[in-house]
């Protein structure tokens, strides 16, 4: 019992490190690892996982992951991981996603030196990426034609008006104009991120800063952000606080989520605002379901090789083992056993055998055991190392 029970648990252990090398699942490869430890046993795919979970960086682990899954074809997982690698990015490289380094920015000297009339230049470059309660001169990025600037100053004016710092009536309609704007100009969606996030930073109004949320809400909700979406991402990491989760959570879902095509409605949007959402990250991240392989011993005549098995047992030894039922115990066979006057096999384990020099040696047919003096008690039939030739 205690040899089968190692058998299985062996067996269970290198299908199961064999199946975490390729997934590369660190929950599951962990348990494997703490089992094998457990049961003192090591193999090459044992060897490669304790190193992944202990000496692997974390990056080249989360890319090696997730390189796993685009294999597999798991959207879900992969979703996951890319979710992770990119947190794991902007942890380890702050300095890179400041607003100021989105590549798209206008550098802030030429941006107000488009503006035709001022009073300082270099004041009004030093608060470009600032609050500021008056209309914009000039688009915040790069954008490639006149028509496109000439919207994107309309739609900071929407900005304004929603959130308290220019008096303009129909609030939520100025929010549906914006999002309609962008899905038809999708060019237009950076652009009014950066906004968005000019209006919230430095500025002195909390009724101001709580109606910027509820814009920045229902914008993740229904404008996929693109190129400055890591841009996004650490803005709300350095300044959402409470708002974090409930954003990323938002961003996430529309970057892998279809594009939307329709405007929402004014309750759409009052929706929104308190916190339903259309989508659920949950169902778009699930991977694929995953069945833990079992191991199934073999049979003994697979094990057995068939010249093997022919010096083992007699031709009427291997006739009955065709049709017998192999237990978890077990039995060697020996139709010889049950000639008459054979002594009973339970009680006798050693069995002479004939060397072809003729010489005799004796072996313990349960332990395996050999020796040359002859064992206490009765014999099994002597047999020959080459009784077939």
């Amino acid at each position: 019992n205690a040899l089968v029970h190692t058998r299985n648990t062996i067996g269970q252990l290198c299908l199961e490190a064999e199946d975490c090398v390729r997934r590369i699942e660190e929950v599951h490869m962990a348990e494997v690892l703490a089992r094998a430890r457990k049961a003192r046993f090591v193999n090459e795919n044992i060897a490669l996982i304790a190193n992944f979970l202990e000496k692997t960086p974390r990056e080249k682990f989360l890319m090696e992951q997730l390189r796993s899954s685009c294999r597999r074809k798991d959207r879900g997982r992969q979703i996951q991981l890319e979710i992770q690698l990119n947190k794991w990015y902007l942890d380890n490289h702050k300095h890179m996603f400041q607003l100021r380094n989105f590549p798209a920015m206008k550098q802030p000297e030429g941006w107000a030196r488009q503006k035709l009339v001022t009073l300082s230049r270099a004041k009004l470059a030093s608060g470009m990426l600032r609050w500021q309660s008056y209309n914009l001169h000039a688009s915040l990025t790069n954008l490639p034609r006149k028509a496109e600037n000439v919207v994107a100053k309309r739609l900071f004016k929407n900005i304004l008006g929603y959130m308290g710092d220019k008096s303009l009536p129909a609030t939520q309609i100025l929010i549906q104009d914006l999002v309609q704007q962008c899905l038809g100009i999708p060019c237009l969606i950076d652009e009014v991120y950066c906004q968005i996030m000019k209006q919230m930073t430095k500025n002195p109004y909390k009724a101001s800063i709580g109606k910027g949320w509820e814009i920045l809400t229902v914008c993740l909700e229904c404008l996929k952000p693109a190129a400055v979406h890591k841009y996004l991402q650490f803005w709300l990491r350095e300044n959402a606080g409470v708002y974090l989760e409930k954003l990323e959570t938002l961003m996430y879902q529309t970057i892998y989520s279809p594009e939307r095509k329709v405007i929402p409605s004014v309750e759409e949007v009052k929706d929104i605002i308190k916190g339903h959402s259309g989508k659920d990250l949950k169902l778009i991240t699930k991977p694929l379901p995953y069945e833990r392989p079992k191991y199934v011993p073999p049979d003994w005549r697979d094990v057995i090789e068939s010249e093997d098995a022919e010096e083992m047992f007699s031709e009427k030894d291997l006739e009955e083992g065709k049709n017998m039922q192999i237990s978890e115990n077990p039995v060697l066979l020996n139709a010889n056993l049950k000639k008459e006057g054979t002594p009973n096999r339970k009680k006798i384990v050693w069995q002479p055998v004939e060397t072809p020099q003729k010489m005799i040696y004796y072996w313990n047919v349960r332990t395996n055991e050999v020796t040359w003096e002859r064992p206490d008690g009765d014999l099994l039939p002597i047999r020959s190392q080459h009784k077939n030739k």
